[in-house]
Formats: structure tokens, sequence, C-alpha cells
């Protein structure tokens, strides 16, 4: 199948097989223009899609949502996922046969005959999982490398309450160990909310060593969230993975990867732009200090621009910051 920009995502969906999974590839799945808080956004959504739900859109009307999303990586990235989506072996369950079958989708892109592997977890503030923009666009130049990439959707909404998605992910890496031909040599990426869920996976106190799985050997990092204090913080991420206790202190202590992190710590590639208006700069801030005073080997990279929700980075500040981190871990 050809993805173009005038592909809806819901027929790309039934066309691969996947009807009624919207939410594991549409970051708007399930919404109605109606369902935006900021009026600004009301009218503009409005406006770009009349009353239709955002299940329907192209892929090219869902670029355009965000400003901040990379139109040319987005639709190479469906593109990927339209290729190797068809093909045996593509989706997995982590739950399946137990309560939370359905809940989660691990989708597999494996390199014959390589033993590195990426698992990425895609942003949305804990709210949706945002596979199209940030972690689709990011599999070709992996596999490119020689890397097999399983993005992974992990509990999103109501049902990010922790340890839902820390669980989530752990169950991921632990069925890649048992159901495919992998080294220990692995890598976890993420983004905004999702590199919060990443880089906590690189703390032992919740993370790998909790779950008695092996350490990750690196780290990618593009502007997550890192810390859990409000000032530095996105509030919707707190809010739906605290929910109701989002204001304890003793839980913003334990979810704030700086307050976590060791000097067992994972290698790191680290970046972010400086005026983002999602994630305050001062986040990753406090993670390249920590990292530095643990003598964690790392690199971070800050961008003067205001974007977010790059991804990939193609055409942006960043542009070229996946080969400088393969790069990274190619030189450990």
């Amino acid at each position: 199948m050809i993805v173009t920009k005038d592909t809806r995502c819901d027929e790309l969906l039934k066309a691969v097989g996947f009807p009624g999974k919207a939410s594991f590839l549409n970051p708007v799945a399930g919404l109605h223009w109606q369902d935006f808080g900021i009026e600004e956004d009301k009218h503009r959504y409005h406006a770009l899609m009349g009353e239709a739900p955002m299940d329907g859109l192209t892929i090219g009307q869902i670029a355009d949502i965000d400003p901040n999303w990379n139109d040319p990586s987005m639709l190479e990235g469906m593109q990927v996922f339209a290729q190797y989506a068809v093909k045996p072996g593509f989706y997995h369950d982590v739950y399946k046969g137990t309560d939370l079958e359905g809940e989660t989708a691990l989708m597999a892109m494996p390199v014959p005959n390589a033993r590195r592997f990426v698992v990425i977890c895609a942003g949305g503030g804990y709210g949706s999982c945002c596979t199209m923009v940030e972690a689709f666009p990011l599999v070709k130049p992996l596999l490119e490398a020689g890397i097999s990439a399983f993005v992974f959707h992990y509990r999103v909404g109501a049902a990010a309450h922790y340890p839902n998605p820390m669980d989530d992910l752990a169950a991921a890496v632990k069925y890649i160990f048992k159901n495919f031909d992998v080294s220990e040599d692995y890598g976890v990426m993420g983004f905004s909310a999702g590199g919060h869920l990443a880089a906590t996976f690189g703390t032992e106190s919740i993370g790998w060593k909790k779950y008695g799985l092996p350490r990750p050997s690196v780290m990618f990092l593009g502007y997550p969230v890192i810390s859990l204090v409000a000032e530095y913080c996105h509030g919707g991420s707190r809010k739906n993975l605290l929910q109701e206790d989002d204001g304890n202190e003793a839980l913003i202590e334990r979810y704030s990867v700086d307050k976590q992190a060791t000097e067992t710590y994972p290698p790191t590639f680290l970046w972010q732009c400086k005026g983002d208006k999602s994630v305050p700069i001062a986040s990753t801030q406090l993670m390249d200090k920590k990292l530095t005073e643990l003598g964690v080997k790392h690199i971070y990279e800050v961008f003067d621009a205001v974007g977010h929700s790059w991804g990939l980075g193609t055409g942006t500040l960043a542009e070229g910051w996946l080969d400088r981190a393969i790069k990274f871990w190619n030189e450990l």
C-alpha cells in the first residue's frame, strides 16, 4: 500500500488488518473537536475537520493538528507501518491470555540476524500515545543502522495510573527477550511523557532492576518529562500518571527521575529545545546536572527553538540527532 498525505488513518488501519485499533496509531483517535479545552484549538480543529470524528482524518490532516508535528517524517513513518503491519509477527499483545489483553500493543520490526534492539515509547502526556508522530518515523533509520525496532503502545488515559505504564514497559521488554533472538545490548527511547516512562525505566528503584531485567545499554530521550515538581513538569503528564494522588509529594519525588537516578544509570543521549512550551527546559537541565554529578556518560543537546514533539526532527535544528545518538551508542 502506498501511503500519501490524503490516506485516511482508519482506511490505512483497515487495509493492514487493524480495524478498531485506531488509538494504536492515531494520536487523536476517539476525540471530537469539542473535546479540546482551549477555545483557539476548538476553532482550529473545527475548521480543519468539521463535524467528522478524528478517527477519519487523513495523514495530512493529522499532521496539521500540531504545528510541531513533523510532516515528512510522519508520512515516511506511516509508509514503514504499512510495509510491516501486513507481515506475520508484527503485532504482539504482551498481556495475551490475561485480564489486560488488548490494552497494549508491541509492534515488531526486527532486522534479520541483528541482536541489538530499541523499544520506542511515544509521548502524549500519558493521555494518548503519538506513535504516528514519535515512534514509526524513527523506525527506518534504526533498521538502516542494523538495529531492530519495537514500537510500544502502553496504557494511557484513565488506565495510565501509576505504576501501569511502567508495568507495561517491563512486560514488553520481558516479552522481547522471551520471544525474539536478541541480546542484552538494547536501548530504550522515549519522547515527552514517553520520555518520562523511558527515563524512569533507567532507574534501579522503579525501573529495570525492580523488574529483574538487564540494564539498558543506552537511553535515547527526546524532550522528556524528568521531574514531576510543578515548576519543572508538564502538568498533564503528572495528572494522568498520578491521578487522584497528583499532590502526593512522596510520589512526586518517587517519579522524578533526577531524584531516583544513581551511578548505575545507563549512558544517555538527551535533547530538547530551549523554548519548549510543553516541558520546561529546566527539566532536562536537572537531568544533565544529575548525570554529570553521578559521572554517567551522556550527551545533552539543546536547540535554540520553541519546538516540542519533533520526533525524528527532519528539517529542524535537531535533524540528525538520531544518527548522533547511534554513534554515541556505538562508541560506548
